[in-house]
C-alpha cells in the first residue's frame, strides 16, 4: 500500500485509518499539485490523496477509507447493512456539510 498526500490535508483520514487497521503502507507526503499527485491521481490530476494498491489506484479520501475497511474486514459496516446504510449517510453527509464549512471559515 501506498499513500500519497501530506497528513498537513484531507490524506490525513486515511493516514489515521491505515494507522487504526494497523497496516503497513508507505507515506508519500506530497502536497496537492506535486508531481507525485500527478503521477498517480486516476480522475483529478493534482489533489491528494490518492493510495496505491497494487494496481488500483483510488482517490477521494472517504472512498479510500471505505475500500480499506471492505478490504480488510475492520472499522466499516458490512454492505448491504442498515449499519452500512447509516455510515455512508454519515460519511456522505460530514464531507458536503461540514467540508463546506471548514473550507469557507478557512477563506475568513
Amino acid at each position: 500500500l501506498r499513500l500519497i498526500g501530506s497528513a498537513k490535508f484531507r490524506p490525513f483520514r486515511n493516514v489515521w485509518m491505515l494507522e487504526e487497521l494497523g497496516l503497513e503502507y508507505e507515506h508519500v507526503a506530497a502536497h496537492p499539485r506535486s508531481a507525485e499527485a500527478a503521477e498517480t491521481n486516476p480522475l483529478f490530476g493534482t489533489k491528494v490523496p490518492v493510495l496505491v494498491d497494487g494496481d488500483i489506484k483510488l482517490c477521494e479520501s472517504a472512498a479510500i477509507n471505505t475500500y480499506l475497511g471492505d478490504k480488510y474486514g475492520k472499522l466499516v459496516p458490512l454492505s448491504g447493512t442498515p449499519a452500512r446504510g447509516q455510515y455512508e449517510m454519515f460519511l456522505h453527509a460530514a464531507q458536503c456539510e461540514l467540508d463546506a464549512q471548514v473550507a469557507t471559515e478557512r477563506k475568513l
